[in-house]
């Protein structure tokens, strides 16, 4: 077989210099493939600059795909156009870094939590970004728990991960949400209690560590409250008795 077949295969055949590319094939092979590519590629059209590689073509195309084959091995390659397109490259040995080139709106949307089945929660997202969406070996507190709203609260709950404890606290007679939201930390106690694992513990004025004065107003508040709450239904049936 002539080294012609397998290049009319790739789609390779006939490619002058501006319109090369790299396979798909080899793009989504093992790493020993693709590292073994690069160097391949860096060998051919490749020099080396006191930062490290340098690769220079004068394809767009083959451009964009050694990038994506350095994204792949988890470096960075910089881009630059003079006469031809030339990519400074950063491999892992090197430190590479990334760095905001831009921030676009995106829009708005409701916010979507993704579940992978992998017990690290480790997945790559586009641009060959590994990413994670869970808290693994990390000690957790949400704050002021009480301004969450039901769903912010469910959001954070379920990012825990293995080897991880979560606290939540809050106090839920200072909620500052907007009319109609119902606290998270209010919710999560109905919806959460019983479960094995998951511990409320309600502190009353005894736990106070201030002035000997806030015990007494935390229990004179909590006995305000239960006066009104108790005389809101009767105030409601004095109201219909006067209706004509």
């Amino acid at each position: 077989m002539t080294l012609t077949h397998p290049l009319t295969e790739l789609g390779l055949a006939g490619r002058t210099a501006a319109t090369t590319f790299v396979p798909e094939v080899y793009l989504r092979n093992t790493p020993e493939i693709r590292l073994a590519l690069l160097q391949g590629l860096l060998d051919a059209a490749g020099t080396v600059t006191e930062h490290g590689p340098r690769f220079t073509t004068g394809s767009e195309r083959l451009r964009d795909d050694v990038i994506a084959l350095v994204r792949s091995l988890g470096g960075v390659a910089y881009a630059s156009r003079e006469e031809a397109y030339v990519l400074d490259i950063r491999l892992p040995e090197t430190r590479p870094a990334r760095h905001i080139a831009r921030i676009e709106p995106g829009g708005t949307a409701e916010c979507v939590c993704i579940q992978v089945a992998a017990e690290d929660s480790l997945y790559v997202t586009e641009g060959h970004l590994l990413t994670h969406n869970t808290l693994n070996d990390a000690f957790i507190i949400l704050d002021e728990a009480q301004n969450s709203s039901a769903e912010q609260m469910k959001m954070f709950l379920t990012r825990l991960g293995f080897n991880s404890k979560i606290v939540v606290t809050g106090d839920v007679t200072q909620v500052d949400l907007p009319s109609g939201t119902v606290s998270g930390l209010r919710v999560v106690q109905e919806i959460l209690e019983g479960i094995p694992d998951i511990h409320f513990a309600r502190l009353t004025s005894s736990d106070v560590v201030r002035h000997k004065l806030v015990s007494e107003i935390v229990d004179a508040y909590g006995r305000y409250d239960a006066t009104q709450a108790a005389q809101e239904p009767k105030a409601i049936q004095q109201r219909g008795k006067r209706r004509p």
